[in-house]
Parts: C-alpha cells; structure tokens; sequence
C-alpha cells in the first residue's frame, strides 16, 4: 500500500531481476480470471515498455519467480509464458 503502479514495477523489477530501469509507454491494460485456492479470482495486468538503465541480472528469488533470464523472440512460446500474458508480449516484442 502506498505505491503507486509505477513505483511498484520500479521495485518489483529489482527485486525480482536485479535490474535497474525506466518505465516507458503504457502498453496494455489487461484483466484474467482464475481459481486460486478454491476461490474465484481477478487478476489486472499492466503492460509498460521499459529499457535497462542498470544492473545485472541475478536470477529468481525461488518464491515469485520460477527463472530469470533474456530470451529471444523465437523462445517466447506459449508453453513459457502464462496464456494472459502471451498475445500482449507476441503483439508488443514480436510483430
């Protein structure tokens, strides 16, 4: 709480990658919903550019993140990227 969405990607990103970066354009706004714990969920997306400003990448913490790392646009698959997520990264990294 406190946080506006830009503060929380700022501090998520080095919490989870390490890297330091700048927010740029608002991509997507997206919303899914899911099962989580035998309760009905709602889960809102929010998609910006960003570009590495600097730091290196250290890898997942084990807890919110299963693997960290660069891939290239021939990796992103549907089997690596959750269903929600994947039609935004195609139409936005991918053309």
């Amino acid at each position: 709480m406190g946080e506006s969405v830009q503060e929380t990607l700022l501090r998520e990103f080095v919490e989870e990658t390490g890297l330091i970066i700048k927010i740029g354009k608002l991509l997507a706004v997206e919303n899914d919903y899911h099962t989580f714990q035998e309760k009905f969920c709602q889960s809102v997306f929010i998609f910006y550019s960003v570009s590495l400003v600097s730091g290196q990448l250290t890898g997942s913490n084990g807890e919110d993140v299963a693997e960290t790392r660069f891939m290239s646009e021939s990796e992103i698959t549907d089997k690596l990227i959750l269903p929600v997520h994947f039609p935004l990264i195609k139409k936005h990294l991918c053309p």
